[in-house]
C-alpha cells in the first residue's frame, strides 16, 4: 500500500542540484526511483550492446521466433576492415 508520485519538472525555477530528487532524498520513508540511474546500472552490469555475445543472443532469439537468420561464424560481430 505505497503511494507513487510522478514528478515532472520543466525549466524555470532553480532547484538545488538541478533536480527535485536532491530535495526529496533527505526525507524519511521516501525512496527515489530514478530511471536514468537504473539504465546506467544495467548497462554496466551486462555486456555491451552490439558486441559478439549480444549479437549471438539476438540471433538465437530470432531463430526461436522462427525467423530466417544467417549462420554464425568466427567473423560474427567483428568490425569491417578499412574501405579503400
Amino acid at each position: 500500500n505505497a503511494k507513487l508520485y510522478l514528478v515532472l519538472t520543466v525549466g524555470g525555477g532553480q532547484v538545488s542540484g538541478g533536480d527535485i530528487t536532491g530535495m526529496v532524498r533527505g526525507m524519511e520513508n521516501v525512496d527515489v526511483v530514478d530511471a536514468r540511474r537504473r539504465v546506467e546500472r544495467k548497462r554496466k552490469a551486462g555486456e555491451k550492446k552490439g558486441g559478439r555475445a549480444w549479437i549471438l543472443q539476438r540471433k538465437e532469439k530470432m531463430e526461436r521466433k522462427g525467423k530466417v537468420v544467417k549462420n554464425s561464424s568466427k567473423y560474427t560481430g567483428r568490425n569491417r576492415g578499412p574501405k579503400f
